[in-house]
Protein backbone atom coordinates (compact mmCIF):
# COMPACT_ATOMS: atom_id res chain seq x y z
CA UNK A 1 0.00 0.00 0.00
CA UNK A 2 2.54 2.49 0.98
CA UNK A 3 4.81 1.75 -2.40
CA UNK A 4 1.15 2.20 -3.93
CA UNK A 5 1.02 5.49 -2.60
CA UNK A 6 4.36 6.77 -3.56
CA UNK A 7 4.08 5.61 -7.27
CA UNK A 8 0.90 7.86 -7.09
CA UNK A 9 3.15 10.74 -5.59
CA UNK A 10 5.64 10.19 -8.18
CA UNK A 11 3.39 10.69 -11.27
CA UNK A 12 1.28 14.14 -9.69
CA UNK A 13 4.87 15.24 -8.39
CA UNK A 14 6.30 15.23 -12.25
CA UNK A 15 3.02 16.79 -13.06
CA UNK A 16 3.10 19.66 -10.82
CA UNK A 17 7.04 20.28 -11.13
CA UNK A 18 7.70 23.14 -13.88
CA UNK A 19 10.36 21.93 -15.62
CA UNK A 20 11.44 23.82 -17.95
CA UNK A 21 10.92 27.00 -15.84
CA UNK A 22 13.57 25.66 -12.80
CA UNK A 23 16.75 28.51 -12.51
CA UNK A 24 19.91 27.73 -12.22
CA UNK A 25 21.00 25.89 -8.94
CA UNK A 26 22.72 27.53 -6.41
CA UNK A 27 25.76 26.71 -4.43
CA UNK A 28 23.30 25.72 -1.45
CA UNK A 29 21.04 23.69 -3.17
CA UNK A 30 23.94 21.78 -4.68
CA UNK A 31 24.74 20.96 -0.98
CA UNK A 32 28.25 22.67 -0.72
CA UNK A 33 27.25 23.41 2.85
CA UNK A 34 27.70 22.23 6.43
CA UNK A 35 24.39 20.43 6.53
CA UNK A 36 24.65 19.00 3.05
CA UNK A 37 28.02 17.41 3.61
CA UNK A 38 26.66 16.24 7.08
CA UNK A 39 24.12 14.29 5.35
CA UNK A 40 26.73 12.17 4.08
CA UNK A 41 27.20 10.58 7.07
CA UNK A 42 23.73 11.36 9.31
CA UNK A 43 21.40 10.19 6.45
CA UNK A 44 23.32 6.36 5.93
CA UNK A 45 23.94 6.66 9.84
CA UNK A 46 20.17 7.05 11.03
CA UNK A 47 18.91 4.64 8.18
CA UNK A 48 21.45 1.95 9.76
CA UNK A 49 20.38 2.47 13.54
CA UNK A 50 17.02 3.85 13.40
CA UNK A 51 15.79 1.87 10.33
CA UNK A 52 17.14 -1.37 10.84
CA UNK A 53 19.35 -2.45 13.42
CA UNK A 54 16.91 -1.60 15.95
CA UNK A 55 13.99 -2.22 14.11
CA UNK A 56 11.84 -5.16 15.53
CA UNK A 57 10.08 -5.43 12.56
CA UNK A 58 13.65 -6.43 10.56
CA UNK A 59 14.40 -8.70 13.32
CA UNK A 60 11.53 -10.74 13.22
CA UNK A 61 11.91 -11.67 9.65
CA UNK A 62 15.67 -12.31 10.23
CA UNK A 63 14.14 -14.92 13.46
CA UNK A 64 11.59 -15.97 11.30
CA UNK A 65 13.40 -16.93 7.98
CA UNK A 66 14.63 -20.50 7.44
CA UNK A 67 16.80 -20.33 4.97
CA UNK A 68 20.57 -17.85 5.39
CA UNK A 69 20.00 -16.89 1.03
CA UNK A 70 16.55 -16.09 1.23
CA UNK A 71 17.15 -13.39 4.32
CA UNK A 72 20.55 -11.78 2.74
CA UNK A 73 18.18 -11.43 -0.79
CA UNK A 74 14.86 -10.17 1.11
CA UNK A 75 17.42 -7.84 2.71
CA UNK A 76 18.91 -6.36 -0.24
CA UNK A 77 15.54 -6.18 -1.69
CA UNK A 78 14.55 -3.94 1.31
CA UNK A 79 17.14 -2.23 1.18
CA UNK A 80 16.99 -0.76 -2.30
CA UNK A 81 13.41 -0.28 -1.69
CA UNK A 82 13.61 1.85 1.65
CA UNK A 83 16.34 4.05 -0.29
CA UNK A 84 14.24 4.68 -2.99
CA UNK A 85 11.69 5.65 -1.17
CA UNK A 86 13.99 7.88 1.18
CA UNK A 87 15.52 9.34 -1.85
CA UNK A 88 12.00 9.71 -3.02
CA UNK A 89 10.67 11.97 -0.07
CA UNK A 90 13.78 13.95 0.47
CA UNK A 91 14.45 14.61 -3.85
CA UNK A 92 10.73 15.63 -3.46
CA UNK A 93 11.85 18.50 -0.95
CA UNK A 94 14.70 19.45 -2.93
CA UNK A 95 12.34 20.31 -6.06
CA UNK A 96 10.05 22.61 -3.59
CA UNK A 97 13.00 24.58 -2.75
CA UNK A 98 14.28 24.50 -6.29
CA UNK A 99 11.37 25.60 -8.11
CA UNK A 100 10.57 28.37 -5.36
CA UNK A 101 7.59 26.75 -3.97
CA UNK A 102 8.85 25.98 -0.65
CA UNK A 103 10.27 29.53 0.66
CA UNK A 104 11.89 31.02 4.29
CA UNK A 105 8.30 30.98 5.23
CA UNK A 106 7.85 27.35 4.71
CA UNK A 107 8.04 25.19 7.78
CA UNK A 108 10.87 22.81 7.18
CA UNK A 109 9.27 20.01 8.00
CA UNK A 110 7.12 20.45 5.39
CA UNK A 111 8.75 20.89 2.46
CA UNK A 112 7.73 17.36 1.03
CA UNK A 113 3.91 18.86 0.89
CA UNK A 114 4.81 22.37 -0.43
CA UNK A 115 5.41 20.86 -4.01
CA UNK A 116 1.65 20.61 -4.22
CA UNK A 117 1.01 24.02 -3.41
CA UNK A 118 1.16 27.18 -4.34
CA UNK A 119 1.52 29.03 -1.01
CA UNK A 120 4.82 28.59 0.84
CA UNK A 121 2.71 27.42 3.79
CA UNK A 122 2.03 24.55 2.45
CA UNK A 123 -1.63 24.01 3.67
CA UNK A 124 -3.59 20.77 2.12
CA UNK A 125 -6.04 22.10 -0.69
CA UNK A 126 -5.91 19.13 -3.36
CA UNK A 127 -5.78 15.41 -3.77
CA UNK A 128 -2.30 14.98 -3.52
CA UNK A 129 -1.88 16.92 -0.62
CA UNK A 130 -4.11 14.29 1.26
CA UNK A 131 -2.65 11.22 -0.25
CA UNK A 132 1.18 12.65 0.60
CA UNK A 133 -0.26 13.16 4.36
CA UNK A 134 -2.29 9.90 4.47
CA UNK A 135 1.84 8.50 3.59
CA UNK A 136 3.35 10.34 6.36
CA UNK A 137 0.67 9.33 8.81
CA UNK A 138 1.48 5.34 7.80
CA UNK A 139 5.03 5.92 8.33
CA UNK A 140 4.95 8.11 11.38
CA UNK A 141 2.78 5.66 12.47
CA UNK A 142 5.02 2.59 12.24
CA UNK A 143 8.09 4.71 13.52
CA UNK A 144 5.35 5.30 16.76
CA UNK A 145 4.22 1.80 16.81
CA UNK A 146 7.93 0.51 16.84
CA UNK A 147 8.93 2.45 19.62
CA UNK A 148 5.95 1.99 21.86
CA UNK A 149 6.37 -2.09 21.25
CA UNK A 150 10.42 -1.46 22.34
CA UNK A 151 9.45 0.45 25.25
CA UNK A 152 6.68 -2.05 26.60
CA UNK A 153 8.64 -5.26 25.38
CA UNK A 154 11.54 -4.03 27.94
CA UNK A 155 9.54 -3.16 30.60
CA UNK A 156 7.24 -6.10 30.56
CA UNK A 157 10.33 -8.46 30.13
CA UNK A 158 12.57 -7.30 32.66
CA UNK A 159 10.59 -5.44 35.28
CA UNK A 160 6.52 -7.54 34.91
CA UNK A 161 8.59 -10.91 34.12
CA UNK A 162 6.12 -13.58 36.47
CA UNK A 163 3.20 -10.52 36.92
CA UNK A 164 -0.46 -11.08 35.66
CA UNK A 165 -1.27 -10.36 32.36
CA UNK A 166 -2.68 -7.15 33.11
CA UNK A 167 0.23 -5.04 34.33
CA UNK A 168 1.74 -6.06 30.51
CA UNK A 169 -1.36 -4.78 29.39
CA UNK A 170 -1.57 -1.65 32.00
CA UNK A 171 2.29 -0.80 30.42
CA UNK A 172 1.62 -0.43 27.10
CA UNK A 173 -1.39 1.85 28.05
CA UNK A 174 0.96 3.51 29.84
CA UNK A 175 3.82 3.94 27.04
CA UNK A 176 0.57 5.12 24.95
CA UNK A 177 -0.09 7.79 27.17
CA UNK A 178 3.50 8.86 27.06
CA UNK A 179 3.92 8.91 23.74
CA UNK A 180 0.91 11.09 23.17
CA UNK A 181 2.31 13.61 25.66
CA UNK A 182 5.18 13.92 23.63
CA UNK A 183 2.63 14.50 20.48
CA UNK A 184 0.92 17.54 22.33
CA UNK A 185 4.39 18.80 23.19
CA UNK A 186 4.86 20.42 19.91
CA UNK A 187 8.26 18.66 19.03
CA UNK A 188 8.61 18.70 15.12
CA UNK A 189 8.44 15.65 13.87
CA UNK A 190 12.22 15.33 12.63
CA UNK A 191 13.62 16.84 16.31
CA UNK A 192 11.94 13.40 17.47
CA UNK A 193 13.57 11.22 14.62
CA UNK A 194 16.83 12.67 15.78
CA UNK A 195 16.98 12.05 19.16
CA UNK A 196 15.70 8.16 18.71
CA UNK A 197 18.35 7.94 15.80
CA UNK A 198 20.94 9.63 18.31
CA UNK A 199 20.06 7.20 20.74
CA UNK A 200 20.56 4.37 18.66
CA UNK A 201 24.22 5.38 17.31
CA UNK A 202 24.87 5.79 21.20
CA UNK A 203 24.43 1.68 21.27
CA UNK A 204 25.17 1.11 17.98
CA UNK A 205 29.23 -0.10 18.76
CA UNK A 206 28.42 -2.82 21.25
CA UNK A 207 25.78 -4.43 18.99
CA UNK A 208 27.67 -4.06 15.99
CA UNK A 209 30.61 -5.85 18.06
CA UNK A 210 28.58 -8.58 19.23
CA UNK A 211 27.15 -9.23 15.60
CA UNK A 212 30.81 -9.98 14.72
CA UNK A 213 31.28 -13.64 13.54
CA UNK A 214 33.14 -15.75 15.74
CA UNK A 215 33.30 -16.19 19.94
CA UNK A 216 36.51 -14.18 20.89
CA UNK A 217 34.74 -10.58 20.24
CA UNK A 218 31.13 -11.79 21.51
CA UNK A 219 32.66 -12.77 24.59
CA UNK A 220 34.22 -10.14 25.11
CA UNK A 221 31.20 -7.99 24.69
CA UNK A 222 29.47 -8.46 27.82
CA UNK A 223 26.53 -6.52 30.02
CA UNK A 224 29.07 -3.90 31.51
CA UNK A 225 30.76 -2.83 28.07
CA UNK A 226 27.06 -2.63 26.69
CA UNK A 227 26.03 -0.16 29.35
CA UNK A 228 29.06 1.45 29.54
CA UNK A 229 29.21 1.88 25.75
CA UNK A 230 26.19 3.54 26.34
CA UNK A 231 26.73 5.87 29.24
CA UNK A 232 29.75 6.58 27.21
CA UNK A 233 27.78 8.02 23.74
CA UNK A 234 24.83 9.64 25.92
CA UNK A 235 26.86 11.78 28.63
CA UNK A 236 29.30 12.22 25.49
CA UNK A 237 27.18 13.91 23.42
CA UNK A 238 24.89 15.86 26.59
CA UNK A 239 28.35 16.80 27.09
CA UNK A 240 28.94 18.37 23.74
CA UNK A 241 26.00 19.68 23.85
CA UNK A 242 26.56 21.55 26.76
CA UNK A 243 29.90 22.86 25.58
CA UNK A 244 27.99 24.17 21.78
CA UNK A 245 25.04 26.03 23.90
CA UNK A 246 27.40 28.17 26.14
CA UNK A 247 26.52 26.51 29.73
CA UNK A 248 23.45 24.89 31.45
CA UNK A 249 22.21 21.32 31.41
CA UNK A 250 19.09 21.95 30.05
CA UNK A 251 19.75 23.82 27.22
CA UNK A 252 22.78 21.52 26.68
CA UNK A 253 20.50 18.55 26.29
CA UNK A 254 17.99 20.38 24.24
CA UNK A 255 20.60 21.05 21.80
CA UNK A 256 22.10 18.10 21.68
CA UNK A 257 19.41 16.31 21.36
CA UNK A 258 16.33 17.98 19.55
CA UNK A 259 17.03 21.33 18.09
CA UNK A 260 21.01 21.08 16.74
CA UNK A 261 19.75 19.36 13.63
CA UNK A 262 21.34 16.43 11.45
CA UNK A 263 25.04 17.30 12.12
CA UNK A 264 27.83 15.40 11.24
CA UNK A 265 30.00 16.35 14.43
CA UNK A 266 26.54 14.95 16.65
CA UNK A 267 26.59 11.69 15.42
CA UNK A 268 30.84 11.91 15.55
CA UNK A 269 30.36 12.38 18.93
CA UNK A 270 28.15 10.20 19.90
CA UNK A 271 29.31 6.98 17.98
CA UNK A 272 32.96 8.11 19.42
CA UNK A 273 31.84 8.46 22.93
CA UNK A 274 30.01 4.83 22.86
CA UNK A 275 32.99 3.44 21.11
CA UNK A 276 35.35 4.55 23.90
CA UNK A 277 32.49 3.08 26.55
CA UNK A 278 32.87 -0.22 24.76
CA UNK A 279 36.44 -0.42 24.68
CA UNK A 280 36.97 0.48 28.12
CA UNK A 281 34.43 -1.79 29.17
CA UNK A 282 36.17 -4.78 27.20
CA UNK A 283 39.17 -3.69 29.32
CA UNK A 284 37.64 -4.29 32.42
CA UNK A 285 36.41 -7.25 31.74
CA UNK A 286 39.46 -8.24 30.29
CA UNK A 287 41.46 -7.57 33.59
CA UNK A 288 38.57 -9.06 35.86
CA UNK A 289 38.47 -12.21 33.87
CA UNK A 290 42.28 -12.72 33.84
CA UNK A 291 41.78 -12.32 37.86
CA UNK A 292 39.56 -14.71 37.76
CA UNK A 293 38.07 -13.83 41.11
CA UNK A 294 35.16 -16.54 41.17
CA UNK A 295 35.79 -17.74 44.68
CA UNK A 296 35.47 -14.30 46.29
CA UNK A 297 31.85 -14.59 46.87
CA UNK A 298 28.47 -14.56 45.42
CA UNK A 299 28.37 -10.71 45.11
CA UNK A 300 32.18 -10.31 43.26
CA UNK A 301 31.46 -13.51 40.97
CA UNK A 302 28.50 -11.36 39.92
CA UNK A 303 30.42 -8.43 39.17
CA UNK A 304 32.76 -9.97 37.32
CA UNK A 305 30.17 -12.05 35.56
CA UNK A 306 28.64 -8.78 34.30
CA UNK A 307 31.80 -7.40 33.08
CA UNK A 308 33.90 -10.50 31.90
CA UNK A 309 31.12 -12.84 31.25
CA UNK A 310 31.23 -16.04 32.40
CA UNK A 311 34.06 -17.39 29.87
CA UNK A 312 37.43 -18.09 32.14
CA UNK A 313 35.53 -17.69 35.07
CA UNK A 314 35.87 -20.28 37.94
CA UNK A 315 32.24 -20.79 38.37
CA UNK A 316 31.74 -23.14 35.07
CA UNK A 317 28.98 -22.10 33.79
CA UNK A 318 28.98 -22.01 29.59
CA UNK A 319 28.17 -18.85 27.82
CA UNK A 320 25.64 -19.19 25.02
CA UNK A 321 27.84 -16.94 22.06
CA UNK A 322 26.61 -18.85 18.86
CA UNK A 323 23.16 -18.88 17.67
CA UNK A 324 21.54 -22.04 17.00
Amino acid sequence: AALSLVGVLLVFTASVVPWDGLPPLSPELKGYTYSGYSSILTMPLGLLVGGALFSEAMWQRVWAIEERRAMARAAWTAGFAVAAVVFFFGFVGFLAVWSGKATAETNMNLYFFAIFNDSPIASLTNLPGYLSMLCACIMSAGAADSMQNAIAATVGSSLLRGRPLWTTRACVVLCNAALLLVACASVPVLSLFLTSNLAATCLMPSVMMSLIPGTCVRAAVTEGSLMLGAVGGVGGLSAYGIYKAGGGLGAGGAVAWLWYEYAYDCFLVALGGAAVGVVVGVTVGLLLRSCSPGNAGADADYAAEFWAGSHGMRSGRPRKTELK
